[in-house]
């Protein structure tokens, strides 16, 4: 494709790490990856490159996943095309060379200049970090540039057009040894496994795009939490004074569950349906009005029980709160706040010693008053069965056919 006299010459701001790493960065389009790099990273492509090459990317790197290019790609489509939420971004991916390219400094750009990129021959590149990133843009690239219907072709433009790749280059200092494949293994262990993750819970009081989060932030404002202590988040520092109500995280199961069910309640990670993207505000609307009717039911000393005294405070119970709110859509109950105001009524939430709660917790002798049977899933599900007993929408899902 490339000849093998072809140099690509790529604006960048240089820089370095010690004595042997030369640095430098650059914005490209999505079309000049192929370019720079003189091949296609993709790992479907891998067994059409030249063996050695695709042996170090084997060697390097991890194969794409279906699932993490259909991800990054609704994220594009989120972010860049739609513009739902907060702004959105992609972080640096990472191409690293075996020998050292030409640096043309250009004296008003200070550490900036023209690197003369030449990948043919033995001078190989290989992508060390972002290669999902690559691979989804790729895609979207490969998809526009496919025969298709006019109006289709807007968007596709829109998606193309809306991105760009910013990118990293490594590759060695002038007079310093050849980057090898250890180098470069290493290099891609460093970027990928010694930065520490942040917790579930820093991740979730961070994300402001998520339209889950969007209905648990509405939700959090509602009279039946705001005023009984609110909700935490992953930055919340602990107090003696005053206990939250409920977590970010547990709020956000039940959401997920009331609107899309099981699976989702027990991923947190599955994309949103269109549905409840469309109309979030419905969501917060709908949710509060059943939380209300069952805490007003309910009584507000009872709701706002400590955790030992009151079962519907756990993360069990939100889990299940959420189950039944989606099967009360599904069998289509002529009023939702009705079957919350029953859950509140003919549930002993607040005597969790009471024989209803046999085949969940056991009694203790300390200030917890009782403990789960079991560890895990089970708990969870075994309260959403003894709800659904309670109120007779086992045998109605059965009638429908309506599994989990």
């Amino acid at each position: 494709m490339y000849p093998d006299s072809y140099v690509f010459p790529v604006p960048v701001v240089a820089g370095r790490f010690g004595s042997r790493l030369a640095v430098y960065s650059t914005i490209l389009p999505i079309s000049s990856i192929k370019k720079l790099l003189r091949h296609d990273p993709r790992s479907g492509q891998w067994k059409e490159l030249d063996p050695k090459l695709a042996e170090q990317y084997k060697a390097v790197q991890r194969r794409t996943d279906r699932g993490r290019i259909d991800s990054l790609i609704r994220y594009m489509d989120s972010r860049f095309v739609r513009n739902d939420g907060a702004a959105g971004a992609l972080p640096a991916v990472s191409v690293a060379f075996s020998k050292a390219n030409r640096l043309e400094r250009i004296t008003e750009m200070g550490n900036g200049g023209i690197l003369h990129v030449d990948a043919g021959g033995d001078r190989k590149g290989l992508v060390i970090d972002g290669l999902g990133r690559i691979s989804a843009a790729l895609e979207l690239l490969d998809d526009y540039e496919k025969e298709v219907r006019p109006h289709e072709k807007s968007l596709k433009q829109a998606r193309v057009e809306s991105l760009v790749l910013a990118v990293t280059i490594f590759e060695p200092t002038e007079g310093a040894p050849e980057l090898t494949s250890t180098d470069f293994q290493q290099l891609f262990h460093d970027f990928n496994f010694m930065a520490k993750p942040i917790s579930r819970k820093q991740a979730l009081s961070r994300d402001h795009s998520d339209v889950f989060n969007t209905i648990v932030r509405g939700l959090a404002k509602n009279d039946s939490i705001a005023p009984f202590g609110g909700m935490s988040t992953g930055d919340d520092k602990p107090s003696k004074n005053t206990k939250p109500f409920v977590s970010q995280e547990n709020l956000l199961v039940f959401v997920r569950g009331a609107l899309e069910g099981v699976r989702a309640a027990q991923n947190l990670r599955l994309p949103a349906e269109r549905t409840v993207m469309s109309k979030h505000k419905d969501r917060i609307s709908d949710l509060s009005e059943f939380l209300d009717a069952f805490r007003e039911t309910m009584g507000d000393a009872n709701w706002s029980a400590a955790e030992s005294a009151g079962l519907h405070r756990t993360a069990k119970a939100w889990y299940a709160l959420g189950i039944l709110y989606y099967d009360s859509v599904r069998l289509e109950r002529p009023s939702i706040p009705d079957v919350a105001r029953t859950l509140a009524k003919r549930v002993p939430w607040n005597n969790p010693l009471d024989p209803f709660w046999n085949n969940l917790v056991r009694p203790t002798n300390n200030k917890k008053v009782y403990a789960f049977l079991d560890t895990g899933r089970t708990p969870h599900h075994t309260l959403v069965r003894l709800l659904r007993e309670r109120l007779g929408f086992d045998t109605m899902l059965s009638e429908r056919g309506l599994g989990d």
